[in-house]
């Protein structure tokens, strides 16, 4: 639909919508005006109501506060006076019943329901219904009340009883005048309010029993004294509220009204006052239907003036187009040919074209064709394209494909073909169905183009993203892709597979010794080793230079089988390289360690099987240096804890220092028999969730991650200021405190301008700092640590060598390093006096260091017998338990 038809018929509806929408909001608000008026007008009427009905009964309340000021002094006066004045009391409250309007019967009762008067001879003897209203007098704090509606078990007959309190001259209550009264006195007391059309009134107790209702019509009668089962009454009732205004269907005629709730003022009831909805919004509907007329009969009108618009358009259209077809019929004569011209241009195209009548037999082939399948036009004219089919695709293969072009006039895709050569070949093929002015197919159009040289590149980037180059096998990102596979088919079939990593031992050596080229050889013979041993469903992988990986898939469900069939592929392995290799003439012979985890698909995420292979290869090559196993290791998941709990500890190692977690303690050292000589500084590490870390866990990975050098920085400055301020105190200035450097720090190529530099910042005698060193540091370029010390001791450092007798110390680097003391290790010490072997170590040591002129430290010393035996051997400073334990103070 172009503009001329648009813009009017938007237009009108526009209009339209926008006068339906003023008329919405019109009535919308005289809706709200109508009902905001309906329950004003019930609330006043309810308030008027509510107002007549309290006057009704205080008339009631004042007759028998009249009464009782009569009766309360001759009552007392018969008390007094029994048997005497009984006959003028009653003779005086028959003429005073006479005299009141408000009552037919009078009783006048003691606390326990017993009449002592009443109007009527035969209500002599007990009150009626005494129970219900000794509770309302018990309950009321009043003198004055008035009851709930109340109806009689035996007659069934409704009463509200007016009720005053007698009090004695002593103010004591003795007594009750009662005087029942119709429900008809509430209904009459609202019978001067004229009530319009649609309105009632009702009259509730507060036990929700209807009382009266106006109009009083049959079935209001039946209803008196039947409870209200409403629920807006009940809430109002129980809300405690003085009015409230609701819209909800009567209970007693079912008519749906604009309710209005008024409670009696000193009266337990609730006046209910109603107007029909649809007696109060009468006018209201009334305009309502008035203005759907007016706005039905407005679209009337402009719905004509639009069609008589669009009627006069459509003529002014047909004329335009009749010029224009007899135009256009000229100029088609004309582009006839040439459009005969551009046809044949295309059908000359680089695209492969045959057109096939609609049993698909060729009726026209293009050149690019017969370029592309070697079959000349004259060769294929008349026969079916089936002559080029490759067999690569089956028959389900072109029953989809002619069915998509049956439901869709069109099929565009992949397919392999055969040339007339033999050649098979790509090509990407559309076919498209022409059909005619009978909707039937004439014939099908089928484009081709050669795609085999793209799918050769295809095939090349997925081998070289997905196999390794050298040995042909599945690299790293092929093996992840097809773990992830297996983790997905083990959940789904509930099995276990495997994975198994090699990692290829002396390989380094065969590209040092022969060359990188003879090590690539031996890198394809072993892959070809390794081929025959797995199935064709598992993945031989290089995953590494000198690293391969074997995926066994579907092995069993069973966790127990899955893992001998795995360790059984792992023997056969090992079997397969405990034979040399023939390379080039050289029988080359290598190793093989290899960790097996098992995958569930469960259990571990599939990103981290190769890594668990991986450790549990580690632990492979552990168990067989420490223990001469074969090299084959499960994944340990306690060793995989400790090395996460390392990393952890690592982290929070870094952060250490700043947060002011580490501490150094101080251990005295002491020449026989007590003679203080100084102190060991010890490194404590206090973690706020771990508590006090043992230096045996966290100082060895100090040391590897490097983490040592600013800790044992920290360590020396902390030692060199102590000193300097023992200085200022002459029964410590000479102390000494040895601490221990770790090999990590005295390999570092700043160590000695390091510490040069913390003995000026602090002042520190260097002469009472001793460094203890452990006998791995000697077997770490000696020459380069010697000359370190020397330069050290040259400054007046003092150097001790630590754990004595646990390493392997060449005697003659001994010898030559620039050692002031030896330390025997507390292992020694411990069992010293009841071990040989022990004492022999240790008296060694004591005569080694006595003849090379060092002075000998035995740590760990614990008992007395332990000193003695040192003293009587010749070694006379200690350090231990039975001097003192460590700590922040000395």
């Amino acid at each position: 639909m172009n503009t001329a038809y648009r813009l009017p018929l938007l237009l009108y509806v526009f209009a339209l919508l926008a006068l339906v929408s003023s008329a919405s909001y019109v009535a919308l608000t005289n809706y709200a005006q109508a009902t905001k008026t309906a329950s004003s007008r019930s609330a006043a009427r309810a308030d008027l109501a509510a107002e007549l009905v309290a006057n009704k009964l205080l008339s009631t309340q004042y007759g028998l506060r009249t009464l009782a000021g009569f009766l309360e002094p001759l009552i007392y006066q018969a008390d007094i006076l029994p048997g005497t004045g009984l006959e003028s009391l009653e003779q005086l409250l028959n003429e005073e019943l006479s005299r009141q309007e408000f009552v037919d019967e009078l009783f006048v009762t003691d606390l326990g329901g017993n009449v002592i008067h009443a109007s009527s001879v035969s209500d002599a003897g007990r009150i009626p219904g005494w129970s219900f209203l000794k509770r309302r007098v018990e309950e009321s704090p009043e003198d004055d009340l008035i009851t709930p509606l109340y109806t009689d078990p035996e007659s069934g007959e409704t009463w509200i009883w007016g009720m005053r309190k007698l009090r004695s001259g002593t103010g004591d209550f003795v007594a009750v005048i009662a005087a029942p009264q119709s429900p008809a006195v509430i209904a009459d007391a609202l019978a001067g309010l004229s009530l319009s059309e649609g309105q009632s009134i009702a009259i509730i107790d507060e036990s929700l029993r209807l009382v009266a209702r106006l109009p009083d019509g049959t079935k209001a009668a039946e209803l008196q004294g039947s409870p209200v089962d409403e629920l807006y009454t009940r809430r109002f009732a129980e809300s405690g509220s003085s009015s409230e205004q609701a819209v909800f269907e009567s209970p007693i005629d079912g008519e749906r009204r604009f309710y209005a709730f008024q409670r009696v003022q000193n009266a337990p009831y609730i006046v209910v006052v109603g107007e029909r909805t649809s007696v109060a919004l009468q006018g209201w509907r009334h305009s309502l239907v008035a203005s759907a007329v007016g706005i039905l009969l407005v679209a009337i009108i402009g719905l004509f003036f639009l069609k008589q618009f669009y009627r006069r358009v459509s003529v002014e259209k047909e004329l335009i187009l009749e010029n224009q077809e007899r135009k256009s019929l000229q100029y088609a004569a004309q582009a006839n040919e040439a459009e005969l011209r551009i046809a044949s241009t295309a059908f000359d195209t680089h695209l492969g074209i045959m057109i096939t009548d609609d049993n698909g037999l060729i009726l026209r082939a293009n050149r690019a064709f017969s370029r592309i399948t070697g079959y000349d036009e004259q060769e294929v004219v008349g026969m079916s394209p089936r002559i080029l089919q490759s067999g690569l695709q089956d028959a389900e293969f072109y029953s989809h494909l002619w069915a998509r072009v049956g439901e869709t006039g069109t099929w565009e895709g992949e397919i392999w073909n055969r040339r007339k050569n033999g050649d098979v070949f790509a090509e990407w093929l559309t076919i498209t169905a022409i059909y005619g002015a009978s909707g039937a197919v004439q014939n099908y159009v089928g484009t081709f183009h050669d795609i085999t040289k793209r799918k050769e590149a295809e095939r090349e980037a997925h081998r070289l993203a997905f196999y390794d180059s050298l040995t042909g096998l599945a690299n790293r990102a092929l093996l992840e892709e097809r773990i992830s596979d297996v983790c997905k088919l083990n959940t789904r079939q509930g099995t276990h597979a495997a994975l198994l990593y090699l990692d290829i031992e002396q390989f380094r050596a065969v590209n040092d010794a022969r060359g990188y080229g003879t090590g690539d050889l031996v890198l394809k013979s072993l892959a070809a080793q390794l081929g025959p041993i797995v199935r064709e469903s598992d993945t031989l992988a290089r995953i590494g230079g000198d690293e391969f990986a074997v995926l066994l898939a579907n092995l069993h469900s069973s966790q127990e089988i899955a893992a001998r069939s795995a360790e059984t592929v792992a023997d056969k392995i090992l079997q397969a390289f405990s034979r040399p290799i023939a390379v080039l003439g050289y029988r080359i012979q290598v190793g093989v360690s290899i960790g097996i985890t098992l995958i569930d698909g469960r259990d571990t995420p599939c990103d981290q099987q190769v890594q668990r292979a991986e450790q549990a290869t580690q632990q492979a090559k552990e168990r067989a240096r420490l223990r001469g196993e074969k090299r084959i290791a499960f994944f340990n998941p306690d060793i995989q804890e400790k090395i996460v709990q390392h990393v952890l500890l690592e982290e929070e190692l870094r952060n250490a220092l700043a947060r002011e977690q580490l501490a150094v303690f101080f251990q005295p050292q002491i020449r026989d028999p007590d003679h203080l000589l100084g102190y060991e500084v010890l490194l404590r590490w206090r973690h706020p969730e771990r508590g006090m870390v043992s230096p045996a866990v966290f100082i060895p990975i100090a040391e590897q991650s490097r983490l040592i050098l600013p800790i044992g920085r920290w360590v020396l400055e902390q030692a060199c200021k102590r000193l300097a301020a023992w200085q200022k105190d002459a029964a410590r200035s000479g102390l000494s405190l040895a601490v221990n450097v770790s090999v990590v720090q005295f390999q570092s190529d700043d160590f000695i301008a390091q510490l040069e530099q913390i003995l000026e910042q602090t002042g520190a005698p260097p002469h009472l700092l001793k460094l203890e060193v452990t006998e791995s540091l000697l077997l770490e370029d000696p020459e380069r640590i010697t000359e370190i010390m020397r330069h050290l001791r040259a400054l007046g450092i003092r150097f001790s060598l630590d754990d004595f007798g646990t390493g392997y110390s060449s005697m003659s680097y001994l010898k030559g390093l620039p050692l002031d003391q030896i330390k025997i290790d507390q292992s020694f010490v411990n069992d010293v006096t009841t071990n040989l072997a022990s004492s022999a170590i240790v008296e060694s040591i004591i005569g080694l260091a006595r003849g090379l002129g060092l002075e000998v430290i035995a740590e760990g010393v614990e008992t007395e017998e332990q000193r003695k035996w040192l003293v009587k051997h010749g070694c006379i400073h200690f350090q231990g338990y039975l001097f003192g334990r460590p700590g922040e103070e000395v």
